[in-house]
């Protein structure tokens, strides 16, 4: 996710979900985080994404499937946080804060949004790591150490023009640009099993032939 889309996202997020309750945190995938919020007026949907690939932060209008025991990153959060109080860009990366209450205080969840690093880490007060999605032992990421800002990465030229449509908010953009990387990747997919489904079935189908062939010899046997 190139700065320039994640600032207008942020800009778009702070007067949407600044003050919302978390009224449910689930993790349909590895990577991959939804939180359900209600800010008074409406429900909202805040996807985070810290694949290497597409990491990302906005929200969303999809659903997803959630495992029936979340995983153990989920159940943290779930303990931690009640209420984001507020959401802003940091250190001119792409390194997202969301300022939160819970439970057990305040506290800092840290959205890296930069790539095969991304990474989601929770911060107590005091700005020290509680735990992390992914955890570093021996590296950056230690839970009881201070948390520190990564190096900053250049970022690879993109082909895409990601804000070249007007008529969307700044979420939307994100999700209809990622949307359409997923369907195509779906497609790639489908294909790519019923060439493997096709050769398994040419393998089956000779098995059986020769099966039944063997079948046939043994027919005279007492």
């Amino acid at each position: 996710m190139k700065i320039e889309l994640l600032q207008n996202v942020i800009a778009e997020l702070a007067g949407q979900i600044s003050g919302a309750r978390i009224a449910k945190i689930h993790q349909p995938a590895a990577e991959l985080f939804v939180f359900k919020l209600w800010t008074g007026q409406e429900n909202l949907r805040l996807l985070v994404a810290a694949t290497a690939q597409e990491s990302r932060i906005h929200l969303t209008e999809q659903s997803f499937p959630n495992p029936f025991t979340p995983p153990r990153f989920c159940q943290l959060l779930r303990a931690r946080l009640s209420r984001i109080i507020g959401i802003r860009q940091l250190n001119d990366d792409r390194i997202v804060e969301l300022s939160c209450q819970g439970p057990k205080g305040d506290c800092t969840l840290i959205v890296e949004l930069i790539g095969k690093s991304s990474n989601l880490i929770l911060l107590d007060v005091e700005g020290q790591i509680i735990d992390a999605l992914k955890r570093q032992p021996g590296g950056r990421i230690v839970p009881g150490n201070s948390y520190t800002f990564p190096e900053k990465v250049a970022q690879p030229a993109s082909a895409k023009n990601e804000l070249n449509n007007d008529d969307l908010m700044a979420c939307e953009v994100v999700e209809k640009l990622y949307s359409e990387d997923s369907a195509v990747k779906v497609a790639d997919l489908k294909s790519r099993l019923e060439k493997l489904l096709g050769r398994e079935l040419k393998k089956l189908a000779r098995r059986v032939k020769n099966i039944q062939r063997e079948q046939g010899r043994q027919q005279d046997f007492e």
